[in-house]
Formats: structure tokens, sequence, C-alpha cells
């Protein structure tokens, strides 16, 4: 038996429960349980509806999409920002439905922390960064990273007025996240970069996400920090400088990447097959679908400035990768760092220790991926 799920769509792409119809023969239609978009499937398959209705269709083997019957994974994510709007997409457009998935999304303010949240098994997968779960595997955890959003990290670093250069830090305070994240291994490679000792010329402060560094730094708690698209608008308006962007000097790093546990993959690699499914899914149509993609940004970012919602789209849609493999050139910069702060004996980890390709490489030579951005 082959099940569609059936979405009535407005004229904006948004989704509205639908009354259930069943079409006689072999094809049953089911109304959708959770709101969603909907997407052009059933063309291919000649399958013939009532004309009256806006409709988008979810096709799917026996039992995906089912609500009754979707798998339910616990997912954390440590970012307001728009590298996190795949993982959003692929949620809200029904991608993770589609693929068989009940995704609750846990915002966790740092990436150590929703790796801290991986291991005592409250969240199954965690857009972690690479850092944090690096760090985690160096001390004996199983982490392991299955997906990279970006192959460098979309922050630049932002100081108060008074701040016009990198040596203006000398004897400040620079504002990241949490040690071990993202934002303290970008830090750190801002401060060498610029030959400012760690600890020496400037202190790192854990201070909190985008939007409690920012606050941090108008108050002048700290003397800079790391932002991303949507904070770096406004703090552009408050007349804060940008001392770097960080990919413009070069800095690899595999950012926002998508971990999990190599026991989870052991008892469930499906479940992870589908999520990296869902997510690439995700990816490709907030690629081709700005203002659905849009909206759904606004409504979890909060946001309804055109401006900064229209700024951070085009930022983290054009540089959001459409094969998220990790990459041996995002993550040994991290390996390296991570081993140099171990005092005693280092332990060994090389590039496959860390890191999973097989998901997505899976979908590549199958020519999924392929598929996808031939429509």
């Amino acid at each position: 038996m082959i099940r569609i799920n059936l979405y009535k769509t407005d004229p904006h792409g948004l989704s509205h429960h639908a009354a259930a119809v069943v079409v006689t023969g072999s094809c049953v239609v089911r109304s959708a349980s959770v709101k969603k978009y909907a997407f052009m499937f059933a063309k291919s398959r000649k399958i013939l509806l009532p004309s009256f209705l806006t409709v988008g269709f979810v096709l799917t083997l026996s039992g995906w999409g089912d609500a009754q019957r979707l798998e339910k994974i616990r997912s954390g994510y440590n970012a307001m920002t728009g590298v996190t709007s795949a993982l959003w997409v692929a949620r809200d457009a029904g991608f993770m439905a589609k693929n068989g998935l009940d995704v609750e999304f846990i915002y966790i303010e740092s990436g150590s922390r929703i790796t801290q949240a991986m291991m005592a098994g409250d969240v199954q997968i965690g857009q972690t960064g690479s850092g944090a779960s690096i760090q985690a595997r160096a001390r004996g955890a199983d982490t392991v990273i299955v997906l990279s959003v970006m192959p460098t990290v979309p922050f630049q670093v932002i100081s108060r007025p008074e701040i016009k250069k990198p040596e203006g830090l000398l004897g400040k305070k620079i504002g990241i996240s949490t040690f071990g994240s993202t934002t303290d291994f970008a830090a750190r490679y801002f401060l060498e970069r610029f030959e400012l000792k760690v600890g020496r010329d400037v202190v790192i402060l854990q201070v909190g996400g985008q939007p409690t560094r920012l606050a941090a730094l108008k108050q002048g708690a700290i003397h800079a920090t790391l932002l991303g698209a949507p904070a770096l608008l406004v703090a552009r308006q408050l007349g804060f400088n940008i001392l770097t962007d960080l990919a413009e000097i070069g800095f690899k790093y595999d950012y926002g990447s998508i971990a999990t546990t190599r026991s989870f993959i052991g008892s469930n690699r499906e479940g992870v097959r589908k999520f990296t499914r869902a997510y690439v899914e995700g990816t490709h149509f907030l690629k081709t679908h700005k203002e659905e993609s849009k909206k759904i940004l606004g409504r979890h970012l909060k946001e309804n400035d055109p401006a900064v919602l229209e700024e951070t789209y085009a930022y983290y849609a054009e540089k959001t990768a459409a094969a998220p493999y990790p990459t041996r050139e995002g993550v040994q910069p991290v390996i390296e760092q991570l081993l140099g702060s171990f005092k005693g004996e280092k332990p060994r980890l090389a590039f496959e220790d860390v890191a999973d390709q097989s998901f997505v490489r899976e979908l590549e030579q199958s020519g999924f991926l392929r598929s996808l951005y031939r429509k």
C-alpha cells in the first residue's frame, strides 16, 4: 500500500490541518497531524485528486509520515542564529515527518552542554559544533560528528566603539558561550592570529549565547565577542566595530557540526540515516524556497524585522553546505588545538575517530543528493 499525506496550504505555503480523504484503490490519503509545509511528489505518480483543493503531497512508503508511527527523537541545538536554519526548516517544512521522525528540538546554550545531554541520554542527536564533540571524545566519550553545516565559522569579532583594532584588546576581556564551544575555539584562533596570548594579554570569559553576549558587550562587561547574523546586524546598528571576519582570515572549521554517539548509531543507525536525509532535504528547501524559509527563521528567531531576516537568510542559505560532510580540513585544526591544550599524556585522535562521513556518502552515492538539485 502507498500512503500519501495530504496537506491543504494557503497562498504563502503555510499548511493547515486537512480533512482526511480516502481515494479508492491502493492509495490512502491521510490528514496532516502537525503543521508543516507540503511538497509536490504526487505529480509523477499521476494521482488524481479533487481540483478544488490546494494541495501538496508527501509521497511515502508504508509507514512513513504516519503520525501514529513516527519515531520520537530529541535533538539539541545551541545557536539562535541562521546556522540552525536547515534544522528548523527540515522539521517545520515536514521533512522529518516525511522520513518517519517526530523530532523535538531543545535549545541548550552551548555545544559542550549538548554533549553532556547526549551522554546522559537526554538527547540523541545535537548541534554541538566540532569543538565540543571532539573534546568530549578526547575525554573518553563516544561522540561522533555526522554532519557539518558549513566549512568555516560565520562569525565576526565585534568590539566596543573605543576598540578599533585587534591590538586594542590588550588587557581586555572577550566573551564566548562556554569553554570548549565553537566560540571558544574561534576566539583562541583569532587571538593567536593577532599574536595575543590568552590569559596574559586577553581574558576569555564564559558569557552565554549570542543575545547574552551582545547584552554583555552593550553593558561593558566584556570588550569584544564573536557574533553572526542576526545579532551581527544589531551590533552594527549600535555602533560596535568589526575587528575581523574569521572566514576572511582563513579560519577553517566545520561549523554547526551535528553529532551523535556511536552507541546510538549502533542501536539505531536507521534513525540517524533518516535524520540525515531529512536534514539534506531541508537544506535544499532552504536554498530554493526563500520566502517560506524566511517565515520559518522569523518564527524561531522571534524576529520580524525584514532587513534582519533578509540578511540572515541571504548569508546562511548561501553558506550552508548542500553535501554536509564533516571535512578533514575543518576538523583537523580542532584536534590539533585541543591536543595542544592537554597536559601530560595526550590521547591519540585521528579524523576517523571523531567523524563519520558514511551517512552523507550514502546519499551522494545513491544519487539522492544529485536528484534534489536537478529539480
